[in-house]
C-alpha cells in the first residue's frame, strides 16, 4: 500500500495582510494541525505557502503538479475571492477536495466577535464552489471541525480514492492468453480502455510462460518452498506444491521484469499437464495480490487493474468471484 501525497492549498485575502498583517500569525499552527491529522491517517503532505492572488495560486498548483500529488486539498483560512484561484484550479488535471473546516468548534453568544476573522472561510468555499461548478471542474467537499475524526477519515478516504484513480490510469497490465471467449461484461474494446483509463494490456501465450518456467532453478524453488512452509500450513503433496511454485516463480519473473501492476490468466490456455508448466499459477496470484498487484480471472485485465489500483491505495484488496 502506498502513502498518498496530498497538496494542502491555504486560501487567504490580501486585504487582510494589508490592513491587519498580524492576523496571519494564527494560521501556520492551524495548517500544521491539519497536516498532522492527515499524516496520522497514513498520508504524506505538501503544504503550500498561504495564497492570496493569482500568481501565488499558480505557483502553488505548479508545485503540486511537479510533485505529482494525488489530491489538492483547499483550506479557506478566510474569505478568498474565487476569481483569484478558480481559473488555475479549473485548469489543473489534479483532483480537488475542499476541506471546509474551522479553528473554533462553535460560535455561540459567548464567543468574542474577534473570532469571526478566524472562522469565516465558508464564504470563500461557497464562492469558489459556485465558480468551479460553472467552469465544469469537478470537486468534492468535506465539512466539519478540525477535531472531528469522522470528517478527517472521510477526507483521508477521498485522498486514497484519488490515489487509486491515479494508479488505475497508470496501470501496466499483463494478460496470459486471450480473454475467455464470449464473456463480454469485462471486455470493452481495448482502444476504449486505453483512451479512457490508459490501460493497454500486453498479451503473452502460455508457451512464453513455459519458457520462463524451464529457466527456474532448483535452488530458487527450494528457497520458495521453505518460505511457504514458514508462512502457510501446507496440506498438499510436495510435488504438487513444487509444480505450483515453479509456475509461480516464472510468472513472478515476468511480472517483475515487465513492471506490471496487474495481470489476468485464461485458465483454458493451460491445457498441458507436462513440465515445466504443469499447472495454473493460482498460488502466485494470491502471493502477487499480497505484494500489492491486481489479479482477476479469465483474461479480465479491467478488473485486475481495478484490484491493483485499490490494493495500492487502500491495501488488503483481493479478487473474488460471486456465487
Amino acid at each position: 500500500m502506498k502513502q498518498p501525497l496530498i497538496g494542502i492549498l491555504p486560501l487567504y485575502l490580501k486585504l487582510y495582510d494589508d490592513v491587519k498583517p498580524e492576523l496571519r500569525e494564527a494560521f501556520p499552527p492551524f495548517l500544521d494541525t491539519i497536516a498532522a491529522q492527515f499524516r496520522a491517517r497514513g498520508l504524506d503532505t505538501s503544504v503550500a505557502d498561504i495564497c492570496r492572488v493569482k500568481d501565488e495560486f499558480a505557483a502553488a498548483v505548479a508545485k503540486f503538479e511537479r510533485e505529482e500529488v494525488a489530491l489538492v486539498v483547499t483550506v479557506h483560512l478566510a474569505y478568498s475571492p474565487s476569481l483569484e484561484s478558480a481559473d488555475i484550479l479549473a485548469a489543473t488535471q489534479l483532483p480537488i477536495l475542499m476541506l471546509d473546516t474551522t479553528m473554533d468548534a462553535d460560535f455561540g453568544q459567548g464567543v468574542s466577535p474577534e473570532r469571526i476573522m478566524f472562522n469565516h472561510g465558508i464564504h470563500g468555499v461557497q464562492d469558489l464552489a459556485s465558480v468551479l461548478r460553472r467552469k465544469g471542474k469537478h470537486f468534492e467537499i468535506v465539512a466539519g471541525h478540525i477535531d472531528n475524526a469522522e470528517m478527517l477519515d472521510r477526507a483521508a478516504g477521498m485522498a486514497r480514492a484519488a490515489l487509486a484513480a491515479k494508479c488505475l490510469r497508470t496501470t501496466r497490465a499483463l494478460r496470459i492468453g486471450p480473454s475467455f471467449e464470449g464473456m463480454g461484461d469485462f471486455a470493452p474494446p481495448e482502444t476504449v480502455m486505453e483512451w479512457m483509463l490508459g490501460i493497454d494490456p500486453e498479451e503473452i501465450r502460455v508457451k512464453d510462460l513455459a519458457a520462463d518456467a524451464a529457466a527456474v532453478s532448483d535452488d530458487a524453488i527450494a528457497a520458495e518452498l521453505e518460505r511457504d512452509r514458514e508462512r502457510f500450513t501446507i496440506e498438499v503433496p510436495e510435488e504438487v506444491h513444487r509444480r505450483s511454485v515453479r509456475a509461480g516463480l516464472a510468472l513472478r519473473k515476468r511480472l517483475d521484469e515487465g513492471g506490471f501492476s496487474a495481470f489476468s490468466m485464461n485458465f483454458l490456455e493451460f491445457q498441458s499437464g507436462d513440465e515445466p508448466l504443469a499447472t495454473v499459477p493460482f498460488l502466485e496470484a494470491s502471493k502477487a495480490m499480497a505484494r500489492g498487484l491486481g489479479y482477476a480471472g479469465e483474461g479480465d485485465v479491467l478488473t485486475a487493474s481495478l484490484v491493483g489500483a485499490l490494493n495500492q491505495a487502500f491495501g488488503r484488496t483481493t479478487f473474488t468471484e460471486v456465487f
